[in-house]
């Protein structure tokens, strides 16, 4: 079948359930995730000094093994949490970061490069005010801004804002683009979107989720470095740009 999947936050969590039991662990979907979110950065950007901003979840774990690849590349990566992580996944992954973990609060310093790796689908209220009015500084600051699979504060199924939020320039989304992706008004704010190595859904499309499969042709164009990128303030004319990313790095 031709298209991509998209997927709601239910049905994203069921094909990892499936997944899982078909023998595939969450440390390597995590490893995976990363990696594709490093490869897609380093296309985007180059080797741009970057901010990673990890959550508690495994959203932030991906962050983290984000910013192990993007280290070993040579580029200067900062790390800073909002909180420790919870999952046994995040914490799997915030192991092998060998680097400094900053404490992300008002004291946190910008970066060239921004990834918000906070909270990715599946989130149902909005970010606290201080963390929400930092986050959006950090963005504004930031010459390139990346989002892992969701800006956080956007509501998965619906594309609700579930508090302010500026453009990013960029959305890397795992396995499937979820509707927020393609939902006014969150798509306006993800900039261009990449999909990242994932979760195999041909098997899965019997199980009777409703899989959406929209067929589209991606513009193709150099991913290398600066060529890569894509102005903001040109992206208020909704169209949307998709690239896919196998990423080498998650061989």
């Amino acid at each position: 079948m031709n298209g991509r999947p998209i997927l709601t936050a239910e049905a994203m969590r069921a094909a990892e359930q499936i997944a899982i039991d078909g023998g595939t662990g969450v440390e390597e979907l995590m490893e995976r995730a990363g990696a594709a979110l490093a490869e897609a950065a380093y296309r985007f950007a180059g080797p741009m000094p970057v901010l990673i901003l990890c959550g508690p979840g495994n959203n932030g774990g991906d962050g983290y093994v984000a910013a192990r690849h993007l280290a070993g590349r040579g580029v200067h990566v900062r790390v800073a949490a909002l909180a420790e992580p919870k999952s046994d996944a995040a914490k799997w992954a915030r192991s092998r970061w060998t680097g400094e973990v900053e404490e992300l609060s008002a004291d946190t310093r910008g970066s060239p490069l921004l990834i918000d790796a906070l909270f990715g689908t599946g989130l149902t209220r909005g970010l606290d005010e201080p963390v929400s009015l930092l986050l959006s500084e950090l963005v504004h600051e930031a010459v390139v801004a990346i989002a892992c699979d969701l800006p956080s504060g956007v509501e998965t199924d619906s594309g609700e804002l579930l508090n302010p939020l500026h453009d990013y320039d960029m959305t890397v989304a795992f396995g499937a683009l979820k509707p927020a992706h393609l939902l006014h008004p969150a798509m306006h704010k993800c900039g261009r979107l990449v999909l990242g190595r994932g979760i195999e859904f041909e098997q899965n499309l019997s199980f009777g989720w409703g899989i959406r499969r929209v067929d589209r042709t991606p513009k193709r164009e150099s991913l290398g470095g600066q060529k890569y990128r894509q102005p903001r303030d040109s992206r208020g004319d909704g169209v949307r740009h998709t690239q896919c990313v196998e990423a080498a790095l998650a061989q």
